[in-house]
């Protein structure tokens, strides 16, 4: 019952009526029968560390209870009005103003629609699969919200207990002092105020879920953001509101609010429907469910297997042994932070939280980590995967390790230059070139694929330094840029000159070619992204004019340049076919180039079924790690590296040419590929390999579970047979680790 009063003086606190100073009057009140009200005291002491919309939870006993309140002891509720607001020297009309707008009754006539709206927050919803209608980031800028602990189900017994008695009280008693009454009236009304219109599954008559801790919390199926704040000004970290649509159990449904839906800044709050795992698959009339469950499943026990090693970094599932980046050290979950993200996707409940609980709790400090670490690959799977981590979930740690992390990176860009250096220690802040480079030299993909994460990383802290430090690499690549559009793949951080004549899009010259276009999807409607869109066209130009070649079994593919035309291709260059289709898909071309929007689709799709039969024609159905086109007949065959590493790339063209078109045809593709994996790649015991080659029909596995393929490869496959609104590409871009972070600019 004391949690309600407190509730209560929150609620009316937070509405301006009272200080949160006057606990004290609420805490004399509370202290019936001379007896101390220690639960009380507790929970006002715990409005210190938590969030107002956090502090109660409601459920729907509570709202008979309530109701039996009134209707056995005759108490109505112009009463309990009254008697509240003389408790605290309040009119009646003001405390039913309070009321009506806790109950969305909003009667301030020139309110906006966006200052009708819910503010409360919660700390964190998980989600089997997540579609963004907005950016919350905004709907509440008070304290971060803690999570709840078991002692809350204490205090929620407690005041259910609390509460009987003083019911029975009321029946039995004769003479009720008026103190008492107050105290009852406050209560009821409480109760009421909470949870007019609350279920078992803790949610409230918003379709606000109110702790996700809470013990009866099912997964939610559908989910929608309140309205859209993109420039952060401030270093606070926030949570945010998360109306629900769809329930498990199939029993509520609750419409958007309608002020939400009306709102100019609300982009789309048309709701939508995605299966929860724990729902059965006989009413789909499609296939898709079944792979949707049997890739979730290949998750779980790919994780499963993880755990045996649970704190390092990657996973030896043939030996059960382990593999860490930095031999000096012991670990930092790589493979954990990598994964956090298709987790929430996914609706793994189970595996999340330990994760969760492994960041907070477990998880070394990245300033005792002695010895050096790639700032690239730290950048994309650690950074990345926090940041996309808090964006899915609004759990604060995760950006504020993002943030750790990025603030012991940010040395590395000291070089005269800005370009930064390749490898950093985390402890010493000692810094240096790879060795095998020759000398001053970085890598193109490596000094171009650090943008995304850090812009968002400043938009989310307001501290401009991080996307300063990108920014100025950037300047430089497009102040030394060849006429051709074609980057070498080394650079001099030292002189800004380039290290060598080779072009390509695999492996150290790929994903610089992918954030020219993602800087531009990024931040569409500004000055800077019309820069970016400017250099990736003429890139394009170069690569189609140069690059792009057709074999004389009709094979599209993009080749290498070193003093001509190479036909190899790298399993790591198939990210371009999904790259030139999702540029052409948002009309990166203006009408003045010269190679249409249409085109780069063309080839998109050509270049897509060409990574395609690389898997197709192997003896395994795998792909190799390098493919090339023979000379004479035409055909694909394994060329130079014949193993399969588990990687995510044609299956990311797959996912992004199905999103586009609409193709069958690409979820059929990436359902043969995922069997594949499944017969070769599978480890009995947990886990999932790499094989050695491809072209056996028993290949060896190489015991090597990279993390990128929990990270990339097994979401790609799983929103691949998901609906296009889960993700959808015109609210996230993913980072090259497949870490989907929130679009926050874009043309209108």
């Amino acid at each position: 019952m004391d949690s309600s009063v407190v509730g209560l003086t929150l609620m009316m606190a937070e509405s301006g009526a009272i200080s949160t100073n006057s606990s004290e009057l609420i805490s004399s009140t509370a202290n019936v029968g001379g007896e101390d009200n220690t639960t009380t005291r507790a929970a006002l002491n715990h409005h210190d560390k938590a969030d107002l919309s956090s502090l109660v939870l409601a459920q729907k006993n509570d709202i008979e209870m309530g109701n039996q309140l009134m209707r056995n002891d005759g108490i109505d509720q112009d009463t309990i009005v009254g008697g509240m607001a003389s408790s605290f020297s309040l009119s009646s009309t003001s405390m039913k103003r309070i009321i009506n707008n806790r109950n969305g009754h909003n009667h301030e006539e020139n309110s906006s629609p966006k200052q009708q709206q819910q503010q409360f927050t919660p700390q964190y919803t998980m989600v089997e699969a997540v579609t963004v209608e907005q950016d919350p980031l905004g709907s509440y800028r008070g304290k971060s919200s803690q999570p709840f602990s078991g002692n809350d189900d204490k205090l929620l017994s407690s005041r259910r207990k609390a509460l009987m008695e003083v019911s029975q009280s009321i029946r039995t008693s004769t003479c009720v002092k008026m103190s008492v009454l107050i105290l009852i009236v406050v209560t009821v009304v409480a109760l009421l105020w909470i949870s007019p219109a609350s279920d078992s599954t803790g949610i409230n008559e918003n379709g606000m879920i109110d702790s996700v801790m809470h013990s009866e919390l099912s997964f939610i199926e559908d989910w929608e953001y309140e309205d859209d704040t993109l420039n952060i000004k401030t270093n606070s970290i926030s949570t945010t509101a998360v109306p629900i649509t769809n329930l498990k159990n199939k029993e509520k449904l609750v419409q958007p609010d309608a002020n939400m839906a009306t709102s100019s800044s609300f982009l789309d709050s048309s709701l939508f429907t995605i299966d929860d795992y724990y729902h059965d698959f006989e009413n789909d009339k499609t296939n898709q469910k079944e792979r949707r469950k049997a890739v979730r499943e290949a998750f779980i026990h790919a994780f499963k297997g993880y755990e045996n090693v649970w704190g390092k970094d990657e996973y030896r599932p043939v030996s059960r042994g382990y593999h860490n980046w930095i031999r000096s050290a012991n670990g930092f979950g790589m493979t954990i932070i990598d994964s956090l993200d298709t987790m929430v996707i996914m609706g793994l409940k189970e595996q999340y939280e330990k994760s969760l609980r492994y960041v907070k709790n477990e998880m070394p400090s990245f300033s005792t980590i002695n010895g050096g670490i790639s700032v690239f690959e730290t950048t994309i799977r650690v950074v990345g995967g926090f940041l996309s981590a808090f964006d899915l979930s609004k759990e604060p740690i995760f950006l504020e390790k993002a943030k750790d992390m990025a603030d012991r990176l940010i040395p590395a860009f000291s070089s005269p230059t800005g370009v930064p250096y390749s490898e950093i220690n985390l402890r010493t802040g000692e810094k240096k070139i790879f060795a095998w480079t020759g000398g001053d030299c970085a890598i193109l993909s490596e000094l171009g694929s650090l943008q995304l994460e850090f812009r968002r990383l400043s938009e989310l802290t307001g501290d401009n330094k991080y996307h300063a430090a990108v920014t100025k690499v950037m300047d430089e690549m497009i102040r030394t840029r060849p006429q051709n559009g074609l980057f070498p793949h080394m650079y001099n951080l030292l002189s800004g000159r380039a290290c060598s004549n080779r072009v390509t899009l695999g492996a150290l010259g790929d994903s610089f070619y992918e954030y020219l276009l993602k800087q531009w999807l990024m931040n569409r409607g500004t000055k800077a992204a019309e820069r970016y869109r400017m250099v990736y066209l003429e890139t394009v130009k170069g690569i189609f004019n140069h690059l792009v070649k057709t074999s004389r079994k009709g094979y599209t593919y993009v080749a290498e340049f070193e003093r001509g035309a190479r036909n190899k291709i790298d399993h790591l260059a198939c990210f371009a076919a999904g790259m030139f289709a999702l540029g052409g898909h948002f009309n990166v071309s203006t009408p003045e180039f010269s190679i249409s929007n249409e085109r780069q689709m063309e080839v998109g799709a050509e270049f897509t079924r060409t990574c395609y039969e690389s898997y197709r024609q192997m003896p395994s159905q795998l792909g190799p790690e390098v493919f090339a086109m023979d000379e004479v007949t035409g055909d694909i065959r394994a060329g130079g590296a014949s193993s399969y590493l588990l990687r995510p790339e044609t299956v990311e063209s797959l996912f992004i040419m199905w999103r586009i078109t609409g193709d069958e045809k690409y979820r059929d593709w990436g359902w043969n590929i995922f069997q594949a994996i499944e017969k070769h790649c599978k480890v009995e015991k947990g886990g999932y390999s790499g094989v050695v080659s491809v072209l056996s029909t028993r290949p060896h596995k190489d015991d090597f579970q990279q993390s990128f393929f929990l990270a990339e490869t097994l979401k790609y496959l799983y929103l691949l047979f998901s609906p296009n609104h889960v993700i959808p590409l015109d609210k996230f871009v993913f980072n090259t680790e497949a870490h989907p972070l929130r679009i926050t600019k874009t043309e209108h």
